[in-house]
């Protein structure tokens, strides 16, 4: 939840503040690996890339969100630590 303050104009003098209910989301690209029934392969997804990491994270509107999907994680493709800075959790 954040309140925000919509101005058609930046001209346009302040208003009072709305309470938007957003969602914050780590985007996947997916993975350029061949896939399908052909390949015998389920398509995988994976995080950005240093060079995209602007484009790795947004705002949704929460009506917007399936909430019924299943990844499978794939440990066996090793881990790293390099893609994102660390956090105070």
């Amino acid at each position: 939840m954040v309140n925000v303050e919509y101005r058609k104009h930046l001209s346009t003098l302040r208003t009072s503040s709305t309470r938007m209910d957003v969602l914050f989301v780590q985007w996947f690209c997916r993975d350029v690996s061949p896939a399908g029934w052909a390949a015998k392969h389920l398509q995988r997804l994976e995080f950005f890339d240093q060079d995209s990491l602007p484009d790795a994270f947004g705002f949704l509107d929460p009506d917007s969100v399936i909430c019924g999907v299943h990844l499978i994680p794939a440990f066996n493709f090793d881990t790293t630590d390099k893609l994102l800075e660390p956090t105070f959790a």
